[in-house]
C-alpha cells in the first residue's frame, strides 16, 4: 500500500551495532541514538582496530575508528 520511501519516514533512524558471542551474550555495543554517524545498519564487520558498517539504505560503508569511542 506505501512506497519504501513512505515507510522509512515512520521508522526511527536509532543506530545499534551489537557483539554477541557464544550463547547470545552481548559482549559490548555501539549506540547512535540519531542515527547520525549510519542509519538502517544492516551488516558490520570489525578489522584492525576498526567497525565498517554497512546500511541498505546507504550507497557507502561508513567506517568508525574504535580508538575514537
Amino acid at each position: 500500500l506505501f512506497s519504501q520511501d513512505v515507510l522509512m519516514k515512520f521508522v526511527p533512524r536509532y543506530s545499534l551495532v551489537a557483539e554477541l558471542h557464544d550463547g547470545g551474550v552481548c559482549t559490548r555495543s555501539f549506540h547512535d541514538p540519531n542515527g547520525l554517524v549510519a542509519a538502517y545498519i544492516s551488516e558490520v564487520h570489525e578489522y584492525d582496530g576498526s567497525l565498517y558498517i554497512g546500511s541498505f539504505r546507504s550507497p557507502y560503508v561508513a567506517k568508525l575508528d574504535l580508538r575514537d569511542v
